[in-house]
């Protein structure tokens, strides 16, 4: 869900219009990771859960920043809000500043599909059963997603890793499911016994490892 550069994509009304079930809240109010890069420290990504009736608000704020001492090479920010109702995804509007570039992702779940807007993507309808690759909801591994830095449609190949461990930003590891997804924007991510966001890592461009440790 995350910009290209760095990271790899990173990424809605009547539960019977094929939208996946949604996962209610995980375990806890609110995620947060820290961002290595080769071993450094480069930002944060949290996500904030609320709740008001049979409707949950996700909250995601991820910031990058890579320099050395005061001069920054690359700044990253993400902002995203994304709607569930009664189970089913409703809606997402996400906006991102990629080092000075501004793009967006806006995504809204009709009778029939989602309609998308995004910086690097034509106005489409996605299919019904797509979420936005946004990594703490398990089930957007069964269908497509879409990337909620540009709109841009992703469908991976997904595979079941098995049992492993992840490690956490306190340096335990922890049990945890693994899946690899592998097309145009690679990456692994792990979930735990409560199907609750634990990690992810990914190769970038430059040739550099990216990964989330689960504070």
């Amino acid at each position: 869900m995350l910009t290209r550069r760095l990271v790899c994509a990173t990424g809605l009304a009547v539960c019977g219009a094929g939208a996946r079930a949604g996962p209610g809240i995980p375990d806890r109010k609110n995620l947060s990771f820290q961002i290595m890069r080769n071993g450094a420290r480069i930002g944060t990504h949290e996500v904030g859960f609320s709740t008001s009736g049979d409707t949950m608000t996700a909250s995601i704020a991820v910031e990058m920043s890579i320099g050395w001492g005061p001069i920054r090479f690359f700044r990253y920010r993400l902002h995203a809000v994304e709607i569930w109702k009664g189970g089913a995804f409703v809606s997402l509007e996400a906006r991102t500043d990629d080092d000075g570039e501004p793009a967006f992702c806006i995504m809204h779940r009709t009778a029939t599909s989602v309609l998308v807007s995004g910086s690097k993507a034509p106005d489409y309808a996605a299919p019904s059963s797509a979420l936005p690759a946004t990594h703490w909801n398990v089930a957007e591994l069964k269908g497509a997603m879409v990337n909620p830095e540009n709109g841009k449609l992703y469908q991976p190949a997904v595979s079941d890793l098995g049992p492993g461990t992840v490690m956490l930003a306190s340096g335990l590891a922890l049990p945890a499911h693994h899946y690899a997804l592998r097309g145009t924007d690679p990456l692994d991510l792990w979930y735990d016994a409560q199907n609750t966001w634990a990690g992810l890592s990914a190769v970038v461009k430059d040739g550099s490892t990216l990964v989330y440790e689960r504070a």
